[in-house]
């Protein structure tokens, strides 16, 4: 502070002139550039909550779709779902549970979603992928692990904050478990 105090009074008047203005001139040019590049880039990245929410939709009813569930509840009419197709909704599913807004989706889209899912779950249930118990291991493979993803998926969406309380049904849960 002292040695600062020693320079003339002039020097430092033209010091403390050439900071401010070198100063001022930067900003601007700083504000542009976090304007145009805010602008730009947050408007088309940033999803809207209900298009977020109506994408879903659609991927639950394409999901849905794929099976044929039968009125009489004897599952002879049933198609199981490809393990891959049950990976895509887990990660749907996934997706919009990390955006917090699964709990918005129309009550009758996730009833039937939860809906399908038992069936698979029902529809795999008593198979094995032990050569000693099940002779047909190849075709038993692929409705076990589908199933098991089906669970994930169930529980997915089960657990997620502020969901209606319709949505847990006693069978389903004990499906999941394995307690029947």
């Amino acid at each position: 502070m002292k040695k600062l105090m020693a320079l003339p009074k002039a020097y430092l008047r033209s010091l403390n002139e050439l900071i401010s203005d070198s100063i001022a001139s930067k900003k601007p040019k700083i504000r542009k550039r976090e304007n145009n590049n805010s602008v730009s880039s947050s408007a088309p990245s940033i999803p809207n909550t209900q298009d977020v929410i109506t994408t879903f939709c659609e991927v639950v009813e394409d999901f849905c779709g794929k099976t044929k569930i039968p009125d009489d509840g004897d599952g002879g009419d049933w198609l199981s779902i490809p393990l891959g197709d049950v990976k895509v909704l887990v990660n749907e599913i996934t997706s919009v549970r990390s955006k917090r807004i699964l709990h918005e989706v129309p009550m009758d889209t996730v009833t039937r979603l939860l809906d399908v899912i038992d069936r698979q779950i029902r529809y795999s249930q008593g198979l094995s992928i032990d050569v000693k118990e099940n002779s047909d291991v190849v075709d038993a493979e692929p409705l076990v692990f589908s199933a098991l993803e089906s669970s994930h998926a169930a529980l997915a969406i089960m657990t997620h904050h502020d969901m209606p309380k319709q949505l847990y049904r006693e069978e389903l849960i004990e499906r999941i478990i394995g307690c029947d």
